[in-house]
């Protein structure tokens, strides 16, 4: 009542003023006013309109007026809703310790999408796997009726490591063990541990120095004939489940890490094998298809500190970033939240691509590197250009985190395509560097007072 009150005195009225005295100080108003302003319209017009118009006001303070005298207080909606009683309040990592930690890691997940990486490069190694088609046998073939046996592959526009005048060097041996597209370098040691996982014989090589980032030439690598006598002389049923594939395994000279179209893609890796029939002398064109292939990622350096953030492509590297928010009441509402990070340019290596224009945070579910790909739970960093940081509103995530889930972090990673056909090396400096490129991290909230 006090502000309404207030109100009313200051157009200089009594509190206790009924409706219909206010609507008769209305209405008198009104009727000399309208004179005043338009007396060349006839007197009965205007004051049939003063009167409509001093009707509806008189309903109209009735409820107005006579409610605010009848009721006091606010009611118990209203009441929740005062205006002095909630406290917006700001929060920086500049100021408050909100950032706490980094954790650095690898995620068990596959790798790869329809392409298969190869090569080595400072920090990082990968090797594939493909497995082939066994189209119907060829019994009876033997070494001397094959004319030629060549396998196919196309690399993709894309180079990592040494890309100036980088070394792609490896070679192709067969695959002993059976494995899926799911495999991940992990599984693959485990399998190792009851016996080899490949065998020594090489199958294929090759050692070039070249631009494969900039060109697109098919590669075309001579094959052991034995293995193509060998796939052919198998009997179907017998091939489809004991013929595991090939490993392109890189050499140590190797300077570049390549990409390579796969199943899938349109521009499978093949086999071609050119023969004559033991009945006669007719030239015969046999190919073994690419029907799936998985990559692994071996890294060669390990994270210099758990200071930095780190993620790269080809190997899933990421990076936790982990947060206090102890200083935060449980219950308050989060209008804004704003996160900060900087790329360490000196330390990241990149590839043909050049620096991601997004990264990715994940809401952390556990102690994995996996992260939830729930939409709710993740959260696009795109780079600013004009500031070169990579910053986003954070707002859901750290709600989520009030609300009762467990808090384990935001797992750091390149986005989902570049992480799967791309080897890059982001580093984000961690929150020991100086003020200006350490995470920073806003929040403002409102908690009642």
């Amino acid at each position: 009542m006090n502000h309404i009150e207030s109100r009313i005195k200051n157009r200089g009225m009594k509190a206790s003023t009924t409706p219909r005295t206010v609507a008769s100080k209305i209405t008198s108003t009104i009727k000399n006013t309208t004179l005043s302003l338009a007396p060349d319209l006839s007197m009965s017009y205007q004051v049939k309109r003063v009167r409509i118009f001093v009707t509806t006001m008189i309903a109209l303070l009735g409820v107005s007026l006579g409610g605010c005298i009848v009721n006091d207080l606010p009611n118990e909606v209203g009441s929740e809703f005062v205006t002095d009683t909630l406290l917006l309040t700001s929060l920086s990592s500049e100021t408050s310790p909100l950032i706490t930690g980094v954790q650095n890691g690898r995620a068990i997940v596959p790798i790869g999408n329809g392409n298969f990486f190869l090569g080595r490069s400072n920090d990082l190694e990968m090797y594939s796997f493909v497995r082939f088609s066994q189209p119907d046998s060829s019994t009876g073939v033997q070494d001397r009726d094959i004319i030629s046996c060549t396998m196919t592959i196309v690399p993709v526009l894309y180079g990592y490591g040494n890309i100036g005048a980088g070394r792609l060097s490896f070679r192709v041996v067969e695959v002993l063990k059976e494995w899926t597209p799911l495999a991940t370098d992990d599984t693959l040691a485990q399998r190792q541990q009851t016996g080899a996982l490949y065998g020594t014989r090489t199958i294929a090589s090759y050692n070039d120095v070249g631009t494969l980032q900039t060109t697109q030439a098919v590669i075309q690598i001579p094959v052991n004939r034995a293995l193509a006598v060998q796939w052919m002389n198998t009997p179907d049923s017998i091939a489809r489940a004991t013929t595991y594939g090939l490993a392109f395994l890189p050499n140590a000279n190797s300077t570049v890490i390549s990409s390579f179209y796969g199943a899938g893609s349109g521009v499978t890796p093949i086999i071609s094998i050119r023969y004559r029939r033991p009945t006669d002398t007719v030239e015969q064109l046999r190919t073994f298809s690419g029907i799936y292939q998985t990559s692994f990622a071996r890294p060669l350096q390990a994270f210099a500190s758990n200071n930095e953030i780190v993620m790269q492509g080809a190997s899933a590297l990421r990076s936790k970033l982990f947060f206090n928010l102890a200083n935060i009441p449980s219950l308050a509402i989060i209008h804004r939240a704003d996160l900060f990070v900087t790329p360490d340019s000196v330390r990241s290596t990149l590839g043909t691509e050049g620096l991601p224009s997004t990264i990715l945070a994940r809401v952390a579910p556990d102690t994995t590197f996996v992260g939830s790909n729930f939409f709710n739970d993740f959260q696009a960093l795109p780079r600013d250009a004009a500031t070169g940081r990579y910053t986003a509103n954070i707002t859901r995530l750290i709600q989520r985190w009030l609300f009762g889930r467990d808090n384990y972090g935001l797992i750091f990673s390149l986005n989902a395509t570049d992480e799967n056909t791309q080897a890059t090396r982001v580093v984000l400096f961690g929150r020991n560097a100086d003020s200006v490129r350490r995470p920073l991290l806003r929040i403002l909230y409102s908690r009642k007072k």
